[in-house]
């Protein structure tokens, strides 16, 4: 058997749906009948129609009958087309998705319809395994069980139907309206900011062409701003480095102090002064005379000397070779050596570090015999001294103009002692006899100190360097920085003229590259 669900579309019970499985169906405006319709009562009615009995619904095994008992007062519509039946008696037959309307039209007052969508649910029987089983379906629903794609679509359509008949036309019109202005408005918005963003690239563009002149002039100008701002850094770097460089390196440039003698090759006698009366004088006199012998019955003949050197690996320093050995290309000492066979012999040789209280003792490592250089060693111990650092030989280049600075003790021992703040420590020092005792005493006091001179190379010759920086005999050995703070060479004499006299702005220096390979060969043995 069949079963009838009906979906109410307008009045209070729009939406509500009911499934009908009894054999007759009452629809009137009475809340009594099974399916209410929201439409006034009848105002005469009689029998039935005073229960307010529009229509009925029968049952059939496949389908239902409706008998429309009052056109009097009421009409029908049937999927929104009247529908009129002289015989009451005769059934409409109902099919599924019908869409019933039922309108009063004795009143004076208007009314909306009332409509109802009908659905068939049909009752499916099944046998499986010898039991029968039952449930219901609606039309589009097959005997296997499966849906029919479109019921849905065809019931919602069915619902916009009705729910778009319940629009009053001046909404529909005004959805219609709103339908075309609104897409018509965002067309026209998309529109104007698209044209908005084409005059803005175009303007974009203009400027940009505009600007790029003007951005090549500017890179121009930082340009030429950053090279003078470099020559400045290097002006200021140049005044300044001096005292940079004073500041970083000092404790590591040491003054060497010594004192030789002579020995007889042969009989391993000591140099002595020919009597008494020329003690402590020079080996050789202002007549060119001798007045030193190795049959002398004077004091035993000493030379003492001071020079610069300056660290550069741990208990390792360079100097020149003319400090440690003052003998090398000394025309007097060569006379004592060739003339009288005198054997030259290093009786004390020391180092003074600033900021250190006592005296290293120093050993000539290594000497070159093509150049100034000499490598030094001494047990540093635990003792921490800044290495100066050395520029590499393949950085070397011409740097002739290039500002220097020279760390040293051009004026030796006694220089030092000028420098002191009183008289009376002056007055003290002068009064120990020995240079070494003078040099322990300063390192005693903290007095040991190297001096920054600042200059410029001026040129190159044979391979030696040509610098204005002030010096004398004491800065020999002393280390030569180039503005980068590193070491290019080696501070190695005075040049001077025809009569010995020093030529001002021209001192001697030799390149650092020069020492690598003494620094080699000594690592190597």
């Amino acid at each position: 058997m069949a079963s009838l669900m009906v979906v109410h579309l307008t009045g209070d019970e729009r939406g509500k749906t009911f499934i009908f499985d009894q054999e007759a169906i009452t629809l009137g405006p009475d809340r009594e009948c099974d399916i209410p319709l929201d439409i006034p009562p009848s105002p005469n009615g009689t029998g039935e129609a005073a229960r307010h009995i529009v229509a009925e619904i029968y049952r059939k095994r496949n389908n239902f009958d409706l008998f429309f008992r009052d056109y009097d007062h009421y009409s029908l519509l049937i999927n929104r087309k009247p529908y009129k039946q002289e015989d009451r008696l005769t059934p409409i037959p109902l099919s599924d998705g019908d869409l019933l309307s039922v309108q009063a039209v004795t009143t004076t007052e208007l009314h909306m319809p009332s409509e109802l969508l009908v659905h068939v649910v049909q009752e499916l029987e099944e046998t499986r395994t010898g039991v029968r089983n039952t449930r219901l379906q609606f039309p589009e629903v097959d005997r296997g069980g499966r849906i029919h794609p479109r019921t849905a679509s065809r019931f919602a359509k069915e619902l916009i139907l009705a729910l778009y008949a319940e629009i009053p036309p001046w909404a529909r019109v005004i959805a219609v309206l709103l339908t075309i202005v609104i897409p018509l408005c965002i067309l026209i918005s998309t529109g104007v900011v698209f044209y908005g963003i084409f005059q803005y690239n175009t303007i974009l563009n203009r400027y940009s062409k505009l600007s790029a002149g003007a951005e090549a002039q500017i890179d121009e100008q930082l340009r030429k701003i950053e090279a003078l701002a470099k020559e400045n850094q290097k002006l200021r770097e140049s005044v300044y480095f001096g005292q940079s460089v004073a500041g970083k390196y000092s404790g590591g440039v040491c003054l060497i102090q010594g004192v030789y003698t002579y020995t007889n090759k042969q009989t391993n006698q000591p140099l002595r002064y020919i009597d008494r009366s020329f003690n402590q004088g020079m080996a050789i006199g202002p007549d060119g005379t001798l007045q030193v012998s190795f049959e002398g019955t004077g004091d035993i003949y000493y030379e003492e000397f001071t020079g610069t050197g300056f660290l550069i690996a741990e208990g390792s320093l360079l100097t020149n070779r003319h400090v440690v050995q003052p003998w090398w290309q000394d025309q007097n000492d060569q006379v004592i050596i060739n003339s009288l066979g005198g054997k030259p012999l290093i009786k004390e040789l020391y180092a003074f570090f600033p900021a250190f209280n006592h005296r290293f003792d120093l050993s000539v490592t290594k000497t070159s015999t093509d150049n100034d250089i000499a490598l030094c060693s001494f047990d540093q111990g635990d003792y921490n001294l800044p290495e100066l650092p050395l520029e590499d030989a393949k950085d070397s280049r011409d740097n002739t103009g290039q500002p220097i600075v020279l760390l040293g003790y051009p004026t030796g021992v006694d220089g030092i002692i000028e420098m002191q703040p009183d008289e009376k420590s002056k007055q003290d020092l002068r009064s120990r006899v020995r240079l070494s005792e003078r040099a322990q005493e300063l390192a005693r006091r903290g007095a040991i100190s190297p001096s920054a001179t600042q200059g410029h190379i001026t040129r190159f010759i044979a391979g030696r360097i040509v610098h204005d920086a002030a010096t004398t005999d004491g800065g020999s050995g002393s280390p030569i920085f180039n503005i980068e703070g590193k070491v290019v060479g080696i501070n190695a004499q005075i040049m001077v003229d025809e009569s010995g006299r020093a030529i001002q702005g021209s001192n001697l220096g030799v390149p650092i590259r020069a020492a690598f390979e003494l620094i080699k060969a000594a690592e190597e043995k």
